[in-house]
């Protein structure tokens, strides 16, 4: 499975969550952080969540595409560093738990 982002639509923390609340269905009482971030994402691979609308069998991956990275990196690396970040403490989560789930972040 695959989303899509621009970071075009990221200039900033909050701005960050919200696209992802949105691209994600993260739910309501999502909160707006690093670590509710983690938590929804470490979720995809669970039949029946409720912590995400966007799901994917065990051992599946689930491919961020990330567009205008140029723009982010030029005006604030910082957001997209941190994004990486909760991605690597995703994965970690994912092979400290053995299922094979994996999130690929593929830049263009």
């Amino acid at each position: 499975m695959k989303i899509e982002l621009d970071f075009l639509n990221m200039k900033n923390e909050k701005s960050f969550h919200t696209v992802f609340k949105k691209v994600m269905g993260f739910p309501k009482f999502y909160g707006m952080n690093g670590d509710a971030w983690i938590d929804c994402m470490s979720c995809i691979d669970e039949k029946d969540n409720k912590m995400t609308m966007v799901n994917i069998q065990p051992g599946e991956s689930l491919d961020i595409f990330v567009f205008h990275i140029e723009y982010i990196i030029q005006n604030n690396s910082k957001l997209f560093l941190n994004f990486m970040e909760l991605v690597a403490c995703v994965n970690q989560r994912f092979k400290e738990d053995n299922k094979g789930t994996n999130l690929n972040v593929i830049v263009f």
